[in-house]
């Protein structure tokens, strides 16, 4: 059997941080791939990074709205659901 030293209260503090901010990156990661992969289903394509995606989502929202509208506005549905 192996015994090991106790951790200190700050190296268990900082531990809990650096695993926190991991998990937080790993998961705007992922967000950021699935918009990604989304667009790109609609042909957006943008390329990696958080900006990247941001600038791509204020373009859609400034261009694909009206398209949106007019295409159920032809099709006699309600746009605002």
């Amino acid at each position: 059997m192996r015994f090991v030293a106790m951790k200190s209260e700050e190296q268990q503090a900082a531990g809990l941080l650096f695993r926190t901010r991991d998990l937080l990156v790993r998961q705007r990661t992922q967000l950021i791939n699935a918009i990604r992969g989304h667009l790109t289903e609609y042909g957006w394509i943008a390329p990696k990074g958080p900006s990247h995606v941001a600038m791509s989502y204020r373009q859609i929202l400034v261009t694909a709205r009206p398209v949106r509208r007019r295409r159920l506005w032809a099709d006699g549905q309600s746009v605002w659901r």
